[in-house]
């Protein structure tokens, strides 16, 4: 209440008891044409006191003092129009039961006309005069794309909100009946076609882009016409009520160019394994596993095991996470490798994990491909362990985090990571725990990914390196696959390998001319881009579902079960050991020999010179 009579409110307050006297005021005076029966200077002396009182009730009550003027919109004036006949009524019953004359109908109807006007003129009329007194030069002239309902909200916020330096000047949208319409005196001046025509035309200054429902094919267009413009041009992100905002505002970033229908999870079912839980993640400070540590907290784990071998990762996401303070979640950095079984004991026995989700592996392709052992070391023979001390001390889930690599594989990595989930589907047979997999593709903006290179390479002047111009990647962004991670781990009943939906594939080509474009620049004229042949173990094209596998449908529209039965392998524990014996030799070519032996969907590049 204290916070409430400061200097501003006081001269709102001073300012509605002269509108309210003056109002009950003039409405005796027009009523009688300037003459008052003395009668009647009685009851106005009399009655005013009791008005102003029932006044303010009101509009305290319908809490018309908290209100920023500049911001003022149609509900404010809604609750003025309640708030005036409101007290006009009690007005009513308070003479009709007290001791007065009755007032002429017509001074009530009167006074609560001039009330209802005063009290909204004063209020819109501070934003108005505000409005015409900014400084008009200072503004940007900018065009908005999208006469909806985004349109709509963010031309109302820069019309009361001037010192955001904006000043709607036009609208452009593809739909004819919307035309030569206005959204609050802006007009809708062609479609988004005739962009640059209305950029020379109007002389704007930026573009906004207000459709945050577009698909991606749309947004890849309305970005040509807005680069053909020369002006800078931002985007508005949907906020989670379903709204927009100008402080929202953000340039374009490669993740619009490659939206997807928004994921629906089964919270509930995810809250009843993770809630209340003591939840592993392996990998934890990478891109993957930090991100299901973000995404987990919020289920309110009892405790969240962050494993991780990088020292530094692992202080980056302790130190995110304990930000965020939960007292209900306690977060343990744990140092480790997945190689090392009496660490991972040790671990188990003390903090008797609930689930385990494993992130951590090698996946480089080419840097693996050179040094083979490595993924046998931490790919396989690491998941092994792992899984083996999982399924000792009765863990009840195990998710392991696969790659769309390990489907008909040319690489050391992807073929790492195929029998890394034949090991898991054997596990799962002979287990009481649940044990599934989930294969999906690359992951924008993840560790040692293509978008971040882009990027290194345009802000040093380039050139941009591309290995093929025909390559193709599967793209999805890293919350949405750690969100499916979670998902799949509901609907697993053991040993299923769960496929991502991953839409349609990218050409890489087209992913670099996009983000030089974003960044303000012309592909092959500002920055140059190269060819640089394949890399070792590198495909044109990635895959979902293997040469003999198929899959089948889920429940959940985004998640399929693969289905190869023929590639279950009784022997894999030998094999694996055999690649053991190959790795601690630091023998390359006789892994890549037992790999190809085990595996008939594997294709190293150097196939024929290996003799088997």
């Amino acid at each position: 209440m204290n916070n409430f009579f400061n200097l501003r409110n006081i001269k709102i307050l001073l300012l509605d008891f002269v509108i309210f006297s003056l109002s009950f005021y003039f409405a005796f005076w027009i009523h009688f044409e300037g003459i008052f029966p003395i009668e009647m200077i009685n009851i106005f002396i009399k009655v005013l006191p009791i008005l102003l009182l029932l006044r303010f009730i009101t509009f305290f009550y319908f809490d018309l003092y908290h209100i920023i003027w500049r911001y003022i919109g149609t509900t404010d004036l809604i609750n003025i129009l309640k708030a005036i006949s409101l007290s006009s009524l009690l007005l009513v019953l308070v003479i009709y039961l007290g001791p007065w004359k009755i007032i002429p109908s017509s001074v009530l109807i009167i006074d609560w006309l001039l009330a209802l006007v005063g009290t909204s003129g004063s209020r819109i009329g501070k934003r108005f005069i505000e409005t015409l007194l900014y400084p008009k030069s200072e503004l940007k002239r900018v065009i908005i794309i999208g006469a909806g309902e985004a349109g709509e909200m963010i031309i109302r916020e820069l019309l009361v909100k001037p010192k955001y330096n904006y000043k709607p000047i036009a609208l452009v949208d593809d739909a004819d009946y919307k035309q030569k319409r206005s959204l609050h005196g802006v007009i809708v001046q062609g479609t988004i076609s005739d962009l640059p025509k209305r950029i020379k035309k109007t002389k704007a200054d930026e573009i906004i882009i207000a459709i945050p429902s577009t698909t991606d094919e749309q947004m890849r267009r309305i970005i040509h016409y807005c680069h053909q413009t020369g002006k800078p041009f931002h985007t508005l992100p949907e906020m989670l009520d379903g709204t927009v905002s100008i402080r929202t505002m953000r340039n374009v970033q490669v993740e619009d160019l490659l939206k997807r229908e928004p994921i629906e999870l089964e919270t509930e079912k995810i809250a009843n394994y993770l809630k209340n839980k003591s939840i592993l993640i392996t990998g934890a400070g990478g891109s993957i596993g930090s991100e299901l540590s973000r995404q987990i907290i919020n289920f309110q784990p009892s405790r969240l095991l962050l494993y991780e071998n990088s020292e530094y990762n692992l202080y980056e996401i302790d130190r995110e996470l304990k930000k965020i303070l939960l007292k209900k979640t306690e977060i343990i950095p744990l140092l480790g490798d997945i190689n090392d079984r009496n660490r991972l004991e040790a671990i188990m026995r003390k903090f008797k994990p609930d689930a385990i989700f494993h992130a951590a592996a090698y996946k480089h392709v080419p840097m693996i491909e050179y040094q083979p052992e490595e993924a046998i070391k931490n790919n396989i023979i690491g998941t092994k362990i792992l899984a083996e001390v999982a399924d000792k001390y009765n863990i009840k889930r195990f998710v392991l985090v696969s790659t769309d690599k390990a489907v008909n594989p040319t690489a050391v990595m992807g073929a790492s990571k195929r029998l890394t989930e034949l090991f898991i589907q054997y596990i799962a047979k002979h287990s009481k725990s649940k044990f599934m997999i989930v294969r999906f593709g690359n992951v924008l903006d993840s560790t040692g990914s293509i978008i971040p290179l882009f990027r290194e390479q345009i802000a040093s002047g380039g050139p941009v390196t591309i290995t093929h111009k025909d390559i193709m990647r599967y793209f999805m962004t890293i919350p949405e696959a750690a969100q499916l991670i979670l998902q799949a781990g509901v609907m697993g009943k053991g040993g299923e390998i769960f496929v991502l939906d991953m839409g349609k594939q990218v050409k890489i080509l087209d992913l670099a001319k996009d983000l030089i474009i974003l960044s303000g620049l012309e592909p092959n004229k500002d920055i140059k881009i190269e060819f640089i042949g394949l890399r070792p173990g590198e495909k044109l094209y990635e895959e979902l579902i293997g040469d003999g596998e198929g899959y089948k449908p889920t429940y959940h529209k985004k998640i399929m079960i693969v289905q190869n039965e023929s590639a279950y392998l009784e022997n894999i524990e030998d094999i694996i050991n055999e690649l053991k014996i190959a790795a601690d030799e630091q023998n390359g070519k006789k892994i890549k020999m037992i790999l190809a032996k085990c595996l008939k969907e594997y294709k190293p590049s150097e196939l024929d010179d290996l003799h088997f």
